[in-house]
C-alpha cells in the first residue's frame, strides 16, 4: 500500500473513531431512535448558520461544558419564542405538525407536540414543550455570538435560554450525518 493510501486511512479511521466518541457521549441526545446506525461528521472548516447543529463549549468557572444544539440565532438577528412559535426577526419559522416516520424521532412525547421547523433549505424535527410550560422571550444576538436551542425544547437550560448567547468562537463544529442506510447530508 502507498504512503498516501495508509495515510488516508488512518485518518478516515480517526475520523470514524471520533465520530463514534461524539455519537455516544456529547449527542445521543439529539438524535433520535430512527436515527441508529448513522455516523455524525463534523465539518470545522465553515461558520454556523441558522438551523445547524453544532456543538459548542460553554466555559464555567469550574470547567467547560458541551452543548450540542441548533443555530437559531447569529450576531445581529432578534430571536424571538412565542408559546410554541419561533420567530427570527419577527419573521415566524416554517412549521408543519410531524408524520409519520418523523413523530418516532420523539417516541415517548405527544404527537401534537412534535414539529418541523424549516430555514431555507434546512429543516429539523423539534419538540415543544406541554402547555403551560412555554416561556416567551425575545432576545437580540451579541455580535459575535449565536444564540442556540436544543430540538427537545422541554430543557430549558440544555441550551441559550439557560446559558444565554454563546460566542461563535466556541462553536468548534457544525454536524453533519451521513447514515449508514446510505449516504445523506442533513444539517
Amino acid at each position: 500500500m502507498s504512503a498516501l493510501a495508509t495515510l488516508l486511512t488512518r485518518i478516515l479511521l480517526t475520523a470514524v473513531a471520533l465520530a463514534v466518541v461524539l455519537l455516544v457521549f456529547v449527542v445521543e441526545p439529539v438524535l433520535g431512535p430512527d436515527e441508529a446506525g448513522s455516523v455524525l461528521l463534523l465539518d470545522r472548516g465553515r461558520k454556523p448558520r441558522v438551523g445547524d447543529l453544532v456543538s459548542c463549549t460553554q466555559s464555567t468557572q469550574s470547567a467547560a461544558k458541551p452543548i450540542v444544539a441548533r443555530v437559531a440565532g447569529s450576531a445581529g438577528q432578534r430571536v424571538a419564542l412565542k408559546g410554541n412559535l419561533l420567530f427570527l426577526e419577527a419573521e415566524p419559522m416554517e412549521r408543519r405538525p410531524c408524520r409519520g416516520e418523523e413523530l418516532q424521532r420523539f417516541p415517548k412525547a405527544q404527537a401534537s407536540r412534535c414539529f418541523v421547523e424549516r430555514h431555507g433549505d434546512r429543516a429539523w424535527t423539534v419538540l415543544a414543550p406541554p402547555e403551560g410550560r412555554q416561556v416567551d422571550l425575545e432576545v437580540r444576538v451579541p455580535t459575535a455570538s449565536v444564540y442556540l436551542l436544543a430540538d427537545d425544547r422541554t430543557h430549558a437550560n440544555a441550551d441559550s435560554r439557560g446559558v444565554g448567547p454563546l460566542p461563535r468562537a466556541s462553536c468548534r463544529s457544525v454536524a453533519a450525518e451521513v447514515s449508514a442506510r446510505g449516504f445523506r447530508y442533513r444539517p
